[in-house]
Protein backbone atom coordinates (compact mmCIF):
# COMPACT_ATOMS: atom_id res chain seq x y z
CA UNK A 1 0.00 0.00 0.00
CA UNK A 2 1.30 3.45 -0.88
CA UNK A 3 2.70 5.60 1.91
CA UNK A 4 0.06 8.28 1.33
CA UNK A 5 -2.74 5.78 2.10
CA UNK A 6 -1.72 5.85 5.77
CA UNK A 7 -2.64 8.80 7.95
CA UNK A 8 -0.69 7.49 10.96
CA UNK A 9 2.22 5.08 11.28
CA UNK A 10 3.60 4.11 14.68
CA UNK A 11 7.04 2.54 14.38
CA UNK A 12 8.90 0.81 17.25
CA UNK A 13 7.35 3.13 19.84
CA UNK A 14 8.55 2.75 23.43
CA UNK A 15 7.12 4.76 26.33
CA UNK A 16 8.64 3.99 29.72
CA UNK A 17 8.08 5.26 33.25
CA UNK A 18 11.15 5.64 35.49
CA UNK A 19 10.01 4.68 38.99
CA UNK A 20 11.93 4.40 42.27
CA UNK A 21 11.70 0.61 42.12
CA UNK A 22 12.44 0.08 38.43
CA UNK A 23 11.59 0.95 34.83
CA UNK A 24 7.97 0.35 33.90
CA UNK A 25 7.92 -0.41 30.19
CA UNK A 26 4.26 0.37 29.48
CA UNK A 27 4.75 0.53 25.70
CA UNK A 28 7.67 -1.50 24.40
CA UNK A 29 8.58 -1.53 20.69
CA UNK A 30 5.03 -1.08 19.35
CA UNK A 31 4.30 -0.73 15.63
CA UNK A 32 1.01 -0.37 13.73
CA UNK A 33 -0.52 1.69 10.91
CA UNK A 34 -3.83 3.51 10.51
CA UNK A 35 -5.30 3.82 7.03
CA UNK A 36 -7.30 6.83 5.90
CA UNK A 37 -11.06 6.66 6.57
CA UNK A 38 -10.74 3.32 8.36
CA UNK A 39 -10.89 2.07 11.95
CA UNK A 40 -8.01 0.40 13.75
CA UNK A 41 -9.04 -1.58 16.82
CA UNK A 42 -6.48 -1.94 19.61
CA UNK A 43 -7.47 -4.87 21.83
CA UNK A 44 -6.07 -6.39 24.99
CA UNK A 45 -6.60 -6.85 28.71
CA UNK A 46 -6.26 -3.99 31.19
CA UNK A 47 -2.61 -3.16 31.78
CA UNK A 48 -1.44 -4.06 28.26
CA UNK A 49 -0.43 -0.48 27.34
CA UNK A 50 -3.37 0.52 25.14
CA UNK A 51 -4.13 3.85 26.85
CA UNK A 52 -0.46 4.80 27.18
CA UNK A 53 -0.12 4.23 23.44
CA UNK A 54 -2.96 6.72 22.86
CA UNK A 55 -1.40 9.24 25.26
CA UNK A 56 1.90 8.86 23.43
CA UNK A 57 0.28 9.73 20.10
CA UNK A 58 -1.25 12.87 21.61
CA UNK A 59 2.00 13.63 23.50
CA UNK A 60 0.14 13.83 26.82
CA UNK A 61 2.30 11.32 28.72
CA UNK A 62 3.22 12.97 32.02
CA UNK A 63 6.34 12.65 34.20
CA UNK A 64 7.84 10.20 35.06
CA UNK A 65 6.68 8.79 31.71
CA UNK A 66 8.73 9.47 28.60
CA UNK A 67 8.87 8.36 24.97
CA UNK A 68 12.31 6.74 24.78
CA UNK A 69 12.27 5.47 21.21
CA UNK A 70 10.40 5.07 17.96
CA UNK A 71 8.42 7.27 15.61
CA UNK A 72 4.82 8.50 15.36
CA UNK A 73 4.45 9.56 11.73
CA UNK A 74 1.37 11.69 11.06
CA UNK A 75 0.49 12.45 7.43
CA UNK A 76 -2.26 15.06 7.09
CA UNK A 77 -2.29 14.73 3.30
CA UNK A 78 0.08 17.64 2.76
CA UNK A 79 3.14 16.72 4.77
CA UNK A 80 4.38 14.03 7.13
CA UNK A 81 5.60 14.88 10.63
CA UNK A 82 7.12 12.76 13.40
CA UNK A 83 5.10 13.71 16.49
CA UNK A 84 7.84 12.40 18.79
CA UNK A 85 9.98 15.35 17.65
CA UNK A 86 7.45 17.88 18.97
CA UNK A 87 7.65 19.21 22.51
CA UNK A 88 4.65 17.98 24.57
CA UNK A 89 3.65 21.57 25.38
CA UNK A 90 4.87 23.12 22.14
CA UNK A 91 2.83 25.07 19.60
CA UNK A 92 3.23 22.37 16.92
CA UNK A 93 1.56 19.58 18.88
CA UNK A 94 -1.04 21.94 20.41
CA UNK A 95 -2.14 22.88 16.90
CA UNK A 96 -2.79 19.18 16.21
CA UNK A 97 -4.08 17.94 19.58
CA UNK A 98 -7.84 18.48 19.84
CA UNK A 99 -7.92 19.85 16.32
CA UNK A 100 -6.61 17.29 13.83
CA UNK A 101 -6.35 14.44 16.36
CA UNK A 102 -9.01 14.28 19.06
CA UNK A 103 -9.79 11.80 21.81
CA UNK A 104 -12.85 10.43 23.59
CA UNK A 105 -11.97 9.27 27.09
CA UNK A 106 -13.18 6.26 29.06
CA UNK A 107 -14.78 8.16 31.95
CA UNK A 108 -16.61 11.27 30.70
CA UNK A 109 -17.57 12.43 34.19
CA UNK A 110 -13.89 12.41 35.18
CA UNK A 111 -12.71 13.99 31.91
CA UNK A 112 -15.21 16.85 31.66
CA UNK A 113 -14.37 19.89 33.79
CA UNK A 114 -17.08 20.00 36.51
CA UNK A 115 -17.00 23.79 37.00
CA UNK A 116 -17.54 24.71 33.33
CA UNK A 117 -20.65 24.26 31.23
CA UNK A 118 -20.64 21.86 28.29
CA UNK A 119 -20.92 24.88 25.98
CA UNK A 120 -17.93 26.62 27.55
CA UNK A 121 -15.79 23.53 27.08
CA UNK A 122 -16.87 23.17 23.46
CA UNK A 123 -16.30 26.87 22.77
CA UNK A 124 -12.78 26.67 24.17
CA UNK A 125 -12.00 23.75 21.86
CA UNK A 126 -12.96 25.90 18.86
CA UNK A 127 -11.48 29.22 19.93
CA UNK A 128 -8.10 27.87 21.05
CA UNK A 129 -7.54 26.62 17.48
CA UNK A 130 -8.74 29.84 15.83
CA UNK A 131 -6.44 32.84 15.27
CA UNK A 132 -7.42 35.74 17.56
CA UNK A 133 -8.35 38.04 14.70
CA UNK A 134 -10.75 35.43 13.29
CA UNK A 135 -12.52 34.46 16.51
CA UNK A 136 -16.30 34.81 16.36
CA UNK A 137 -18.00 33.66 19.58
CA UNK A 138 -21.50 33.86 18.10
CA UNK A 139 -20.55 31.66 15.17
CA UNK A 140 -18.66 29.30 17.49
CA UNK A 141 -21.75 28.90 19.68
CA UNK A 142 -23.88 28.08 16.64
CA UNK A 143 -21.32 25.46 15.60
CA UNK A 144 -21.40 23.94 19.11
CA UNK A 145 -25.20 23.69 19.19
CA UNK A 146 -25.21 22.15 15.70
CA UNK A 147 -22.72 19.52 16.90
CA UNK A 148 -24.78 18.79 20.02
CA UNK A 149 -27.75 18.21 17.72
CA UNK A 150 -25.61 15.97 15.50
CA UNK A 151 -24.63 13.74 18.44
CA UNK A 152 -28.30 13.30 19.35
CA UNK A 153 -28.27 15.43 22.49
CA UNK A 154 -31.86 16.18 23.61
CA UNK A 155 -32.64 19.90 23.92
CA UNK A 156 -29.14 20.98 22.76
CA UNK A 157 -29.67 24.67 23.56
CA UNK A 158 -30.34 23.81 27.21
CA UNK A 159 -27.53 21.25 27.40
CA UNK A 160 -25.13 23.87 26.02
CA UNK A 161 -25.62 25.77 29.30
CA UNK A 162 -25.63 22.67 31.52
CA UNK A 163 -22.86 21.39 33.78
CA UNK A 164 -21.62 17.78 33.52
CA UNK A 165 -23.28 16.73 36.79
CA UNK A 166 -26.66 17.74 35.32
CA UNK A 167 -26.35 15.16 32.51
CA UNK A 168 -26.79 11.39 32.49
CA UNK A 169 -23.86 9.07 31.71
CA UNK A 170 -24.98 8.65 28.11
CA UNK A 171 -25.46 12.40 27.68
CA UNK A 172 -21.98 13.06 29.11
CA UNK A 173 -20.51 10.64 26.59
CA UNK A 174 -22.38 12.40 23.78
CA UNK A 175 -21.01 15.71 25.08
CA UNK A 176 -17.49 14.23 25.03
CA UNK A 177 -17.99 13.16 21.42
CA UNK A 178 -19.33 16.61 20.53
CA UNK A 179 -16.25 18.25 22.07
CA UNK A 180 -13.94 15.83 20.25
CA UNK A 181 -15.75 16.30 16.92
CA UNK A 182 -16.40 20.04 16.98
CA UNK A 183 -13.23 20.75 14.95
CA UNK A 184 -13.88 17.81 12.61
CA UNK A 185 -10.61 15.98 13.32
CA UNK A 186 -8.85 13.75 10.84
CA UNK A 187 -8.22 11.12 13.54
CA UNK A 188 -10.47 10.24 16.48
CA UNK A 189 -9.01 8.15 19.29
CA UNK A 190 -11.76 6.42 21.31
CA UNK A 191 -10.41 4.93 24.55
CA UNK A 192 -12.99 2.48 25.95
CA UNK A 193 -15.73 4.97 25.00
CA UNK A 194 -18.71 2.82 26.00
CA UNK A 195 -17.43 0.89 29.03
CA UNK A 196 -19.69 2.53 31.65
CA UNK A 197 -22.81 2.63 29.45
CA UNK A 198 -25.68 0.19 29.06
CA UNK A 199 -25.88 -1.96 25.93
CA UNK A 200 -28.47 0.19 24.13
CA UNK A 201 -26.48 3.41 24.64
CA UNK A 202 -23.26 1.58 23.66
CA UNK A 203 -24.80 0.69 20.30
CA UNK A 204 -25.98 4.29 19.78
CA UNK A 205 -22.52 5.71 20.55
CA UNK A 206 -20.79 3.25 18.20
CA UNK A 207 -23.30 4.00 15.42
CA UNK A 208 -22.70 7.71 15.99
CA UNK A 209 -18.93 7.31 15.53
CA UNK A 210 -19.40 5.28 12.35
CA UNK A 211 -21.76 7.95 11.03
CA UNK A 212 -19.24 10.72 11.69
CA UNK A 213 -16.51 8.64 10.09
CA UNK A 214 -18.44 8.46 6.82
CA UNK A 215 -19.56 12.08 7.00
CA UNK A 216 -16.14 13.61 7.67
CA UNK A 217 -13.82 10.97 6.09
CA UNK A 218 -12.30 10.39 9.51
CA UNK A 219 -9.94 7.67 10.73
CA UNK A 220 -10.57 6.06 14.13
CA UNK A 221 -8.39 4.29 16.67
CA UNK A 222 -10.81 2.31 18.83
CA UNK A 223 -9.30 1.02 22.09
CA UNK A 224 -11.19 -1.65 24.01
CA UNK A 225 -11.01 -5.05 25.71
CA UNK A 226 -14.32 -6.08 24.11
CA UNK A 227 -13.78 -8.36 21.11
CA UNK A 228 -17.48 -8.10 20.18
CA UNK A 229 -17.24 -4.32 19.77
CA UNK A 230 -14.04 -4.65 17.75
CA UNK A 231 -15.73 -7.17 15.43
CA UNK A 232 -18.41 -4.57 14.71
CA UNK A 233 -16.21 -1.47 14.45
CA UNK A 234 -12.74 -2.32 13.16
CA UNK A 235 -11.27 -2.72 9.68
CA UNK A 236 -7.89 -3.74 11.11
CA UNK A 237 -6.80 -4.93 14.55
CA UNK A 238 -3.69 -4.76 16.73
CA UNK A 239 -3.66 -7.18 19.68
CA UNK A 240 -1.54 -5.90 22.59
CA UNK A 241 -0.09 -7.81 25.50
CA UNK A 242 2.32 -6.50 28.13
CA UNK A 243 3.26 -3.39 26.16
CA UNK A 244 3.79 -5.13 22.82
CA UNK A 245 1.69 -5.81 19.73
CA UNK A 246 1.62 -9.62 19.54
CA UNK A 247 -0.56 -9.90 16.43
CA UNK A 248 -1.97 -7.48 13.86
CA UNK A 249 -3.82 -7.64 10.59
CA UNK A 250 -7.17 -7.07 8.98
CA UNK A 251 -10.29 -7.83 11.02
CA UNK A 252 -10.94 -10.85 8.77
CA UNK A 253 -7.43 -12.20 9.35
CA UNK A 254 -7.61 -11.79 13.12
CA UNK A 255 -11.09 -13.27 13.55
CA UNK A 256 -10.93 -15.98 10.87
CA UNK A 257 -7.26 -16.97 11.10
CA UNK A 258 -5.88 -15.97 14.53
CA UNK A 259 -2.45 -17.48 15.13
CA UNK A 260 -0.98 -16.06 18.34
CA UNK A 261 -1.94 -18.11 21.42
CA UNK A 262 -3.08 -14.94 23.20
CA UNK A 263 -5.35 -13.86 20.34
CA UNK A 264 -6.89 -17.32 20.16
CA UNK A 265 -7.41 -17.36 23.92
CA UNK A 266 -9.19 -13.99 23.76
CA UNK A 267 -11.49 -15.24 21.02
CA UNK A 268 -12.28 -18.46 22.91
CA UNK A 269 -13.37 -16.37 25.91
CA UNK A 270 -16.04 -14.57 23.85
CA UNK A 271 -19.68 -15.58 24.39
CA UNK A 272 -21.14 -17.29 21.32
CA UNK A 273 -24.80 -17.06 20.35
CA UNK A 274 -26.43 -20.46 20.80
CA UNK A 275 -24.15 -21.75 23.56
CA UNK A 276 -25.91 -22.95 26.69
CA UNK A 277 -25.82 -20.44 29.54
CA UNK A 278 -24.60 -23.19 31.86
CA UNK A 279 -21.43 -23.69 29.81
CA UNK A 280 -18.34 -22.02 31.25
CA UNK A 281 -16.29 -19.89 28.88
CA UNK A 282 -12.59 -20.80 28.89
CA UNK A 283 -10.62 -18.16 30.79
CA UNK A 284 -6.97 -17.21 30.38
CA UNK A 285 -5.28 -18.43 33.54
CA UNK A 286 -3.25 -15.94 35.57
CA UNK A 287 -2.96 -12.17 35.27
CA UNK A 288 -1.07 -9.68 33.11
CA UNK A 289 2.31 -9.16 34.83
CA UNK A 290 3.41 -5.65 35.76
CA UNK A 291 6.06 -4.72 33.15
CA UNK A 292 8.63 -3.35 35.62
CA UNK A 293 12.10 -4.30 34.38
CA UNK A 294 10.60 -7.20 32.38
CA UNK A 295 12.95 -10.05 31.47
CA UNK A 296 13.97 -10.68 27.88
CA UNK A 297 11.32 -13.23 27.02
CA UNK A 298 7.87 -13.61 25.53
CA UNK A 299 5.72 -11.79 28.07
CA UNK A 300 2.86 -14.24 27.55
CA UNK A 301 4.95 -17.35 28.29
CA UNK A 302 3.85 -17.56 31.94
CA UNK A 303 0.22 -18.01 30.83
CA UNK A 304 0.66 -19.73 27.47
CA UNK A 305 -0.42 -23.35 27.00
CA UNK A 306 1.77 -23.69 23.89
CA UNK A 307 5.05 -22.32 25.26
CA UNK A 308 8.43 -23.72 24.34
CA UNK A 309 11.68 -23.59 26.30
CA UNK A 310 13.05 -20.61 24.36
CA UNK A 311 9.91 -18.54 25.10
CA UNK A 312 11.22 -17.90 28.62
CA UNK A 313 14.62 -16.65 27.42
CA UNK A 314 14.22 -14.85 24.07
CA UNK A 315 11.95 -12.00 22.94
CA UNK A 316 10.21 -13.19 19.75
CA UNK A 317 10.54 -11.03 16.66
CA UNK A 318 7.59 -9.79 14.62
CA UNK A 319 7.21 -11.59 11.31
CA UNK A 320 4.73 -11.36 8.43
CA UNK A 321 3.00 -14.71 7.97
CA UNK A 322 0.79 -13.55 5.10
CA UNK A 323 0.38 -10.16 3.40
CA UNK A 324 -0.61 -7.65 6.08
CA UNK A 325 -0.80 -10.26 8.87
CA UNK A 326 1.94 -9.99 11.52
CA UNK A 327 2.64 -12.07 14.62
CA UNK A 328 5.22 -11.97 17.42
CA UNK A 329 5.63 -15.63 18.42
CA UNK A 330 8.50 -18.16 18.28
CA UNK A 331 6.20 -20.81 16.76
CA UNK A 332 6.08 -18.88 13.50
CA UNK A 333 9.67 -17.69 13.25
CA UNK A 334 11.72 -19.98 11.00
CA UNK A 335 14.97 -18.60 12.47
CA UNK A 336 14.08 -19.92 15.94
Amino acid sequence: MAQEDYILQVKNLSTWFKLDYGMLKAVNDVSFSLKRNQTLGIIGESGCGKSVTASSILRTVTTPGKIVGGQILYNDGKKEADLTKYKPDGAEIRSIRGNEISMIFQEPMASLAPVYTIGAQMMEEILVHTPKQQRDKKKAKETCIEMLKAVGMPDPEQKFNSYPHQLSGGQCQRAMIAIAMVNRPKILIADEPTTALDVTVQAQINDLMKSFQKQYNMSIIYITHDMGVIAEMADSIAVMYLGRVVESGSAVQIFKHPVHPYTRALLRSMPVLGHKTTEHLPAIEGNVPVPIDPPDNCGFCTRCLEKMEMCAHVVPQTIEIEPGHFVRCHKFNPAD
